[in-house]
């Protein structure tokens, strides 16, 4: 069944955009087939050539980070894109996962704009924090016994609570 994937993947491999989204929506099933492509499991895709596009990936989401840590919808964009910023997260959080090196001073820097984000700004969407909590959780960064976030989800909507039981799980966070 993974034969049919080699097309898609060769397409992910050239995909010439490079907005936030689009950088972000490239990196993350490279970063979470990797594994079977480093198997062999994909046939005409190898892992040097899913590596190089990778580390561009990731390169240039960080070339979109802006100074306060989040990231701007283009290079050189000054100011933070909230959802941009939350799917980057979302793609360099799974690469880290997955044992893709990520330059650890700006991913903490990034870690940092999104827990002050989550904590100070009271008017984002519920699911925006619940995801966001998600993410921080993905870098141990979700400590929910000293944060209000809970509060701000429970009972809004099941995508919203999905994401919280998931960085309550992965913060270790008693059941």
């Amino acid at each position: 069944p993974l034969l049919r994937m080699s097309g898609g993947i060769s397409y992910l491999l050239q995909y010439p955009y490079g907005c936030i989204e689009q950088t972000s929506s490239r990196l993350m099933p490279l970063v979470a087939l990797r594994g079977l492509i480093d198997e062999g499991q994909i046939p005409e895709i190898t892992v040097a050539s899913t590596d190089k596009y990778i580390k561009a990936g990731i390169d240039r989401l960080f070339m979109m980070q802006t100074e306060s840590g989040g990231f701007g919808y283009w290079p050189g964009n000054k100011n933070p894109h909230k959802m941009g910023t939350l799917y980057a997260m979302a793609a360099l959080s799974i690469a880290k996962k997955n044992g893709v090196d990520v330059p650890e001073e700006p991913m903490q820097k990034s870690v940092n704009y999104l827990k002050n984000l989550l904590n100070n700004n009271v008017s984002l969407d519920k699911t925006f924090v619940a995801f966001g909590s998600y993410i921080l959780s993905l870098n141990d960064a979700f400590k929910p016994s000293s944060m209000d976030l809970l509060k701000r989800v429970s009972g809004k909507s099941t995508e919203a609570e999905m994401f919280m039981l998931l960085a309550r799980n992965n913060s270790g966070a008693p059941k």
